[in-house]
C-alpha cells in the first residue's frame, strides 16, 4: 500500500485461471505511508492502461497457465483490489482512479457493471462475503470501507476505518482492514455493518490471507518486518524478521505461507506456519508485490509488477513467467474451483 503520484494497479488471479488487472501511469514510486520506515523506490514513468488480463491453465495439473484474453474496464479505473465470489463466477475489481467497483462475469469475459463508490477515494483491497452477498472495499484516501450489493448493483454504507487502508480479508463475520497509514487493525461485523473495534498492530499493516480450516488469518506488516497471526479479531502469535513483507498467500494443504519481500531483496519468504518457522526464499528475479496460490494444483503465483511468475509448490521451480503490462502490484486471486 504504497503512494504514488499516478496509481498503478492490480494483479488477479482466478484459480486455474487468473486475472490480472494493471494499470501504469506516470509511476513514481510510492514512498510509505506515515509510519517508519519509509521506503520508496523510483519507477520509471509508463502509458496508462486500463486491463484486466484472464489467464487460463488447463488439466491435468501440473501444467502451464497462459493468457486466454484481456477484458477492458472503463477508462482511467486503475484497478486495484480484486476479489472473486465463491462459485468464481464474478470477480470484483476496485477502480482506483474512478472510485467505483467493476463486476466482471467470468464466464462472458465482459464487464457487466461498475458501481459508483460515493464518499469514497482511491479504492485498494477487494474482499467478498458470500453469505451475505456483499462486497467490502477500502478506499485509502478517504480512509473509510465501503460495503457494496453487487448483485443489485448497489453501494449500501461506508464506514470509517483506520488511515490508508490497504488490504481486506473476510472471515466469518468479521471484516478485518488493514490500516496501513495508522499501524492498526479495523473489524467490521457484517451482521451489523458496524466497526467493532480498531487495535493497533505493527508497522504498516498491508496485506491479508486465510487459513480456512483453522480460522487462523495472517497479516503483513510491511514496516517492521512481521507476519502477524489473528483468530477470532484477536492477536495470536507472530513471525518477525522477514524482510519488507507485503503481499501474502497460503496453501490450503500444505499450510505454508509465501511472503512477498518488497524492496531490493528479490525474493519471496516461505513460513510453514504450523511449527511457525520460516523454511527459506525463492529468488524471484524481480521485486515481488502480491501473491496467489492455488491449492489444487499446486501453481504459486507472484506478481512483479510488469509479469507473473509461477511456481511449482512441490520444489519452488520456476514453472513460466507470463508477461502482463506495467503496474501488475496491488491484487490477485485464485479461483479455488479451476
Amino acid at each position: 500500500m504504497f503512494r504514488r503520484n499516478t496509481l498503478l494497479p492490480i494483479a488477479l488471479t482466478i484459480a486455474l485461471a487468473f486475472v490480472l488487472t494493471w494499470l501504469a501511469g506516470s509511476a513514481l514510486a510510492q514512498g510509505s505511508q506515515a509510519a517508519p520506515p519509509g521506503q520508496p523506490a523510483e519507477r520509471a514513468r509508463t502509458a496508462l492502461t486500463s486491463t484486466v488480463y484472464l489467464p487460463f491453465i488447463a488439466k491435468p495439473a501440473p501444467t502451464i497457465p497462459y493468457v486466454l484474453t484481456k477484458i477492458k474496464l472503463p477508462a482511467g479505473s486503475h484497478p486495484h483490489g480484486i476479489a472473486l465470489d465463491l462459485d468464481g463466477q464474478r470477480a470484483f475489481v476496485g477502480n482506483h482512479g474512478t472510485n467505483s467497483l467493476s463486476v466482471i462475469d467470468t464466464a462472458a469475459l465482459i464487464v457487466s457493471a461498475t458501481i459508483p463508490l460515493p464518499s469514497a477515494t482511491a479504492p485498494n483491497g477487494v474482499a467478498y462475503h458470500a453469505g451475505l452477498d456483499r462486497v467490502y472495499v477500502a478506499n485509502r484516501d478517504s480512509h473509510n470501507l465501503s460495503i457494496v450489493d453487487p448483485t443489485h448493483g448497489l453501494w449500501i454504507a461506508n464506514r470509517v476505518v483506520g488511515s490508508s487502508p490497504d488490504g481486506v480479508l473476510v472471515a466469518g463475520d468479521l471484516i478485518y482492514v488493514a490500516n496501513f497509514g495508522s499501524n492498526s487493525v479495523s473489524i467490521l461485523n457484517a451482521q451489523t455493518n458496524l466497526v467493532s473495534t480498531t487495535f493497533t498492530l505493527g508497522v504498516e499493516p498491508a496485506m491479508f490471507t486465510q487459513l480456512e480450516d483453522s480460522g487462523t488469518v495472517f497479516l503483513s506488516a510491511h514496516g517492521n518486518g512481521t507476519i502477524y497471526f489473528l483468530q477470532n479479531g484477536a492477536y495470536l502469535n507472530s513471525s518477525s524478521s522477514i524482510t519488507a513483507p507485503y503481499g501474502v498467500a497460503i496453501d490450503q494443504i500444505t499450510h505454508r505461507l509465501y511472503v512477498a519481500n518488497r524492496g531490493e531483496a528479490r525474493t519471496t519468504t516461505l513460513l510453514d506456519v504450523d511449527p511457525n518457522w520460516q523454511k527459506g526464499t525463492i529468488a524471484v528475479g524481480q521485486e515481488p508485490y502480491v501473491i496467489g496460490v492455488n491449492s489444487r494444483t499446486g501453481h504459486v503465483f507472484i506478481s512483479l509488477g510488469d509479469r507473473v511468475n509461477v511456481y511449482d509448490r512441490r520444489d519452488n521451480a520456476l514453472i513460466t513467467s507470463i508477461p502482463v503490462g506495467t503496474g501488475a502490484e496491488e491484487g490477485l486471486a485464485v479461483d479455488r474451483n479451476s
